[in-house]
């Protein structure tokens, strides 16, 4: 890296140890020395690329953080909602909050049924909002309507699209 003219920023540069817990347990490093710099081992979540892994390679943190900005965004947007017209709605849900529970949707294959559940009640309220239906209302027509796909076959599609 000092070749490049390359420093390594310690204050963004976080390490984690990737295994099972019984694995791990044997495992006792704290810190690591790379060019010069002293990385230290995190419990933390760690990001890459803007998604979240943590030490198990789970991807709630992921999830997690995806929800929250998701229901920010469609807070927001249906406290403004009487003041929009359908398309202007639908347009902002798509880029706010859809786009976000996409992003890196790749990851999400073979996640625990709990966190697709999580992802799925989202992506139903953002439906909600757009169609100003209740959440107790039959979602699938709506969905239908809107040209979405489930949350999981979402997964599936992009993965088969990329590949």
């Amino acid at each position: 890296m000092s070749a490049n003219k390359r420093k390594l920023n310690s204050d963004k540069t976080g390490m984690i140890m990737l295994g099972k817990e019984r694995s791990l347990r044997g495992v006792n490093i704290h810190s690591l020395s790379v060019a010069g710099v002293k990385v230290e081992v995190s419990d933390k979540p760690s990001a890459n690329l803007g998604a979240l892994f943590d030490r198990k390679l789970g991807m709630s943190p992921q999830v997690s953080k995806s929800i929250k900005t998701a229901k920010f965004h469609l807070r927001n947007i249906g406290l403004a909602c009487k003041h929009l017209t359908i398309n202007a709605t639908k347009l902002l849900i798509q880029s706010l909050v859809i786009s976000r529970l996409g992003y890196c949707n790749t990851l999400l294959f073979c996640i625990p049924e709990n966190l697709l559940n999580k992802l799925r009640s989202v992506h139903h309220h953002a439906a909600c909002v757009i169609s100003h239906t209740r959440k107790s209302d039959h979602i699938t027509p709506i969905l239908k309507e809107l040209h979405w796909l489930p949350v999981k076959f979402r997964i599936k599609f992009k993965i088969l699209y990329v590949t």
